[in-house]
């Protein structure tokens, strides 16, 4: 099982669907908030797509929407939940265009969702003192701060100093992650694998297989971590309910046999073991 030409077949296939229904969304935003005819202004993806780290079969893309500041002043200035209304706002604005699509405003971000399983998850945001602010609706709601593009910006950075490698990664664990109901996120997916590789620059690695070993034992050492630093945003994840470790010593024993084994069966099992029937596709 060649695992990059797996990491390969894995990369997301829908670009045409996806960029057409991105910028009819971006259009009917830049109408109603700017007043401006653009589909590409004011907007962009982020998440695992933005990172270029989603596999296909995927089915949330997350795209970030600036709003104008005008619009920040007007919702804080409600007497209650004011967070809650610009959600609204924002599904108001994309009624008309998508009268007969699911649409619903939901916690911190505008999901339209589509008859074919795709969803848009968009959160309106503003850029206040330079930091991207998005509203919270849960509880009494509150503005919070991210910066996913500088995100994007670390991955991107680390991926061309190893030539793709850590990309490769990433789409790998989300389909071990997928085959094996593994209790990570994908941020977090990502956010390793650049630790890892940052941690091992020093190291030379020949194979994509032998990368992806020793990538695996990284996650295994996450065990006493209670908190993760995000590359790029400085933001925190903390641990909650992810649990990965036992799963991931597991996977890291079967793609030892998937290396040792000589035959077809046996690579066959194992690599489905690791990464489910995917690998039927690319092994025919």
């Amino acid at each position: 099982m060649d695992l990059k030409k797996l990491s390969y077949h894995l990369k997301t296939n829908n670009h045409e669907v996806i960029s057409y229904r991105y910028h009819r969304i971006v259009k009917v935003l830049n109408e109603y908030y700017w007043g401006i005819q653009s589909d590409s202004k004011n907007c962009r993806y982020v998440g695992s797509y933005g990172r270029g780290t989603a596999i296909k079969g995927f089915s949330d893309v997350d795209i970030i929407v600036k709003l104008p500041i005008h619009e920040y002043q007007r919702f804080t200035n409600y007497s209650q939940n004011g967070q809650s209304a610009l959600l609204q706002d924002v599904k108001r604005a994309l009624d008309s265009t998508y009268s007969r699509t699911l649409k619903k405003g939901d916690g911190q971000v505008v999901v339209v969702e589509f008859s074919d399983g795709i969803k848009f998850e968009i959160v309106p945001s503003f850029v206040i003192d330079g930091k991207i602010t998005y509203p919270d609706s849960n509880k009494n709601g509150a503005w919070k701060q991210c910066d996913p593009v500088k995100e994007i910006e670390a991955i991107n950075l680390v991926n061309k100093a190893t030539d793709g490698w850590i990309k490769d990664i990433c789409r790998l664990t989300r389909a071990w992650k997928e085959a094996n109901q593994v209790e990570i996120s994908g941020i977090l997916i990502d956010n390793l694998a650049i630790d890892f590789m940052i941690n091992n620059r020093e190291k030379i690695f020949f194979t994509l297989e032998i990368y992806f070993g020793f990538y695996l034992l990284h996650l295994v050492n996450q065990r006493d971590i209670k908190y993760w630093i995000l590359y790029g945003s400085g933001d925190v994840i903390a641990r909650n309910k992810f649990q990965f470790e036992d799963k991931a010593l597991v996977a890291a024993s079967e793609l030892l046999k998937l290396i040792q084994a000589t035959n077809y069966t046996d690579k066959k099992h194992a690599s489905e073991k690791l990464f489910g029937n995917i690998v039927n596709e690319v092994m025919i």
